[in-house]
């Protein structure tokens, strides 16, 4: 994707997902502008390159729970996170994985005032 594009442009919209980079900037100060006014929790759920479905972009999908309603410190996984930070010492700046999931993931905490080139 040309610079121009990950600046303006979703890579949700593709069929070609990379895992190293599945957010273009647009997409990551979106996700951070909506966490960021719902005080909420987002996730991002694509279906990698080369696997198959009948409609691949249904996949492609960024989840954001606003903590009105649940707030954030209730969520069963944000209590898995904390506990996981506390276990390893982990700084919360840098991407890390949870050993329960059996699947191919990465949590990263965004912080108040981050922007796209925080969480890249």
């Amino acid at each position: 994707m040309r610079d121009y594009d990950n600046q303006t442009k979703s890579k949700l919209q593709s069929s070609k997902i990379s895992m190293k980079e599945p957010l273009s900037s647009a997409d990551w100060e979106n996700l951070i502008a909506g966490v960021g006014q719902t005080d909420g929790l987002a996730w991002v759920q694509v279906l990698p390159e080369g696997l198959k479905s009948a409609n691949p972009l249904q996949f492609n999908t960024i989840h954001l729970v606003p903590g009105e309603k649940i707030p954030v410190s209730k969520y069963p996984i944000t209590k898995m996170i904390m506990q996981k930070l506390k276990e390893s010492g982990s700084n919360m700046r840098k991407p890390f994985k949870i050993d329960a999931f059996k699947f191919p993931h990465s949590i990263k905490m965004i912080e108040d005032g981050a922007s796209d080139k925080d969480v890249m």
